[in-house]
């Protein structure tokens, strides 16, 4: 049986590659720049949003966009680049 953290709020925790995902969202890049910039496939792309939507609660990228710059979840920084 697998062991899950939590974040605050009741939420399983993103991967660093969900964070990656997420990051390159929040600088407003398409599924396949974010699949050419990563490495990796579309259906890859969409699977990792499909599981940051689920921890998040978002309801699609521009839910998950609010969500993760109203909560912080990824540093100014990353989301810039």
């Amino acid at each position: 049986m697998r062991r899950v953290q939590v974040m605050a709020g009741g939420r399983e925790p993103l991967t660093s590659r969900e964070q990656a995902v997420l990051s390159r969202l929040l600088a407003e890049c398409s599924t396949d720049d974010i699949a050419h910039e990563l490495g990796i496939s579309r259906s890859t792309v969409k699977c990792h949003l499909r599981n940051v939507y689920g921890k998040l609660g978002a309801r699609g990228k521009r839910d998950a966009v609010r969500i993760a710059r109203e909560t912080a979840l990824v540093p100014l920084e990353a989301a810039a680049s």
